[in-house]
């Protein structure tokens, strides 16, 4: 939009400066100063100093204030990320390609329901199931943060868009509503208490995970690209 306007800028200006009367070569350009195209000529030139003075340059400034603001904000993303990826994937490096059966063979060594982190909230260890989810919530928070900004480059809108509905965050939500364990359930009055289970074919979910963690593999390989060039 901004080389279009400048050129339509570039060719009013050529018209208005009477170019004829410095070449006569250009004499087709001749116009007519009282003429109604003249004055809309120059409202066009006006109206491309008024954009550039109000619009433009504020613009420039304010995404190069916004860049130190935006920047650790991306890193942070880039971190959780990183931390989704090695509960996982835990011989994760980016260097290294990575196969469906290694993904599965990792995932089928570890039990993301009832295995500790290492992390710890609230003075708690959380089981890799809980630590996905609380990253990948964190990262959708991040990602609100960052998209508040207008300045937000259109190529790190797409990718933190496309994280933010990728289809391991979806898998990892689902699955963190669907753990496994006692369902607490209400006895009406005057009848005999009961419980509720909770089983997952984690097998199912480790195979929609595979498919998943690859595009996500993928967004993460941008996004660290984009803060190394940022």
């Amino acid at each position: 939009m901004f080389i279009l306007l400048t050129v339509i800028a570039i060719v009013s200006v050529i018209y208005c400066v009477d170019i004829p009367i410095i070449n006569e070569n250009f004499q087709f350009m001749v116009n007519n100063h009282d003429s109604m195209l003249y004055g809309v000529v120059l409202s066009i030139i006006a109206a491309y100093i008024f954009y550039i003075l109000q619009v433009a340059i504020p613009e420039k400034i304010r995404a190069k204030q916004n860049r130190d603001l935006i920047y650790p904000k991306l890193q942070t993303i880039e971190r959780k990320m990183e931390s989704i990826i090695k509960i996982i994937y835990p011989s994760f490096s980016i260097e290294n390609t990575i196969e469906k059966e290694s993904i599965l063979k990792q995932l089928n060594d570890v039990n993301l329901f009832t295995d500790g982190t290492q992390d710890f909230y609230n003075r708690k260890e959380v089981t890799k199931m809980e630590a996905l989810y609380k990253n990948c919530d964190f990262i959708h928070n991040k990602i609100l943060e960052v998209l508040i900004y207008r300045t937000v480059d259109k190529n790190i809108r797409s990718i933190i868009g496309k994280l933010d509905e990728s289809n391991l965050k979806s898998i990892i939500f689902e699955m963190y509503k669907e753990q496994p364990g006692i369902l607490e359930t209400i006895t009406p009055k005057g009848a005999k208490a009961s419980i509720g289970l909770c089983i997952v074919n984690t097998g199912e979910y480790y195979e929609r995970i595979c498919y998943a963690f690859m595009e996500y593999i993928d967004l993460y390989k941008k996004l660290v690209k984009i803060t190394k060039d940022f």
